[in-house]
């Protein structure tokens, strides 16, 4: 399973928490049937092992200007890490993986990459969510022959921040991303977060969160310089913890609550990617919330729309067969419609009429589309991270199982994951 404590969402989710563990009973279950496609064209790129390979890719990929995908998954059995490590893979585009860097629990070099991003010059930055030479992550580059360069450590009890993820380049070389807890001593005593800047010269904290908004879950920045994203808890008390907001944080570095969810039926517990449209719309999905009759009491999920006034507008609520628990966030293509994965639901008769997740498009007018659902047999299963589109309009993506369910019993029986292509 994705390592959902990673976020401490184990003890934040509580439906969500509880589908989840149907959902891995479910896998055992899953026949190796092909997924059901309308009319696109799906293949698996690659099939992980469980070996030096590595299995489980969990967070969305990014691609270079040669083709090139890379990725992270989350163990490796070949290393007897137990469930914590973490390779760092390529993908060239004939299908051919490189694993370019591998962490092992218990070192220095810690466990849980969390986000990924490219410089021009084709230099790999990453973010490692637990561990390193600090304990609570670290950020660092990687070159092309795979030597790593620690470039900020977050210590124990840090106040910039502990767990960082959701890097961002830009022009200049600087750095942002968010951490998950630190900051401060608030939300019982973990800190509720931040949003970092990592220069070359040292590393300032932008924001510190508070209860009123806290765990940031996502991180965008406009052409203005404006930051934008999610926070997975904090907001209205109707979901216990919260129900998560959307914020903004201006280049005076003030930071504005736009929405606080509701739960069902606008949406909660925002997760994933969030994206800008060209009039500055921001889209997003939610992990919960929606349609509480399809998924009893909390709703499968839902996509929306936050204009900049940050009035809220529901785009769809899933209801299972189209989809459910939506996970990775949404991508936009350039003629404004959206897609997104859900890590369950669907239309494949596997995984106990749970559905073992889909690929969706929701277009201008709002119609949603399940472009791909998943087996959970050999076209991998239950997509955790999110999209990425190519130069040719190509979306990628990675499933948390499936494929290959041997890997020196490691992915027994769930499989180790893909990755897979899809053309719209």
């Amino acid at each position: 399973m994705k390592e959902r404590d990673r976020k401490s969402k184990l003890e934040l989710e509580s439906g969500a928490a509880g589908a989840i563990v149907c959902l891995i009973c479910a896998i055992t279950f899953a026949a190796v049937l092909p997924g059901v496609a309308n009319a696109q064209t799906y293949s698996v790129l690659y099939t992980f092992m469980g070996n030096s390979d590595g299995a489980f890719p969990d967070i969305t990929p990014i691609l270079d200007s040669a083709g090139n995908l890379y990725g992270a998954s989350a163990e490796n059995s070949s290393l007897n890490c137990k469930g914590s490590c973490s390779n760092i893979f390529k993908i060239d585009p004939s299908g051919n993986e490189t694993t370019l860097f591998t962490s092992k629990n218990g070192s220095t070099t810690g466990y849980g990459v969390s986000s990924l991003a490219l410089d021009k010059s084709g230099m790999l930055y990453a973010t490692m969510e637990f561990g390193g030479p600090g304990a609570y992550g670290y950020v660092f580059k990687l070159n092309k022959k795979g030597k790593r360069a620690v470039l900020h450590n977050f210590p124990v009890n840090s106040q910039d921040g502990q767990a960082p993820a959701n890097l961002i380049l830009d022009a200049k070389g600087n750095m942002y991303g968010l951490t998950i807890q630190g900051g401060g001593t608030g939300c019982n005593g973990f800190g509720c977060g931040t949003v970092f800047e990592l220069t070359k010269k040292r590393q300032e904290t932008i924001v510190d969160f508070s209860s009123a908004a806290y765990v940031p879950d996502s991180l965008v920045r406009d052409a203005s310089g404006n930051f934008y994203g999610t926070t997975y808890q904090g907001g209205s008390q109707r979901c216990g913890g919260g129900c998560g907001t959307v914020f903004k944080i201006d280049t005076s570095g003030t930071v504005t609550v736009l929405y606080a969810f509701q739960g069902a039926p606008d949406g909660s517990l925002p997760e994933g990617d969030i994206a800008i449209g060209s009039a500055g719309n921001l889209y997003g999905a939610t992990w919960e919330g929606g349609n509480s009759s399809a998924c009893t009491p909390s709703g499968c999920g839902t996509v929306y729309k936050l204009d900049p006034s940050g009035k809220e507008t529901v785009l769809h609520k899933f209801s299972v067969s189209d989809g459910m628990l939506p996970e990775g966030g949404v991508v936009l293509d350039s003629a404004g419609n959206l897609y997104g994965t859900t890590f369950a639901g669907g239309t494949s008769p596997s995984c106990r009429g749970s559905g073992c997740g889909t690929v969706y498009k929701i277009d201008t007018n709002g119609k949603q589309t399940v472009l791909y659902s998943f087996s959970s047999g050999s076209d991998g299963g239950f997509p955790a991270g999110g999209l990425v589109f190519d130069s040719a309009g190509n979306l990628y993506g990675t499933a948390l199982y499936g494929g290959f369910s041997g890997g020196n019993g490691l992915c027994f029986p769930s499989g180790c994951g893909t990755v897979f292509k899809l053309t719209p």
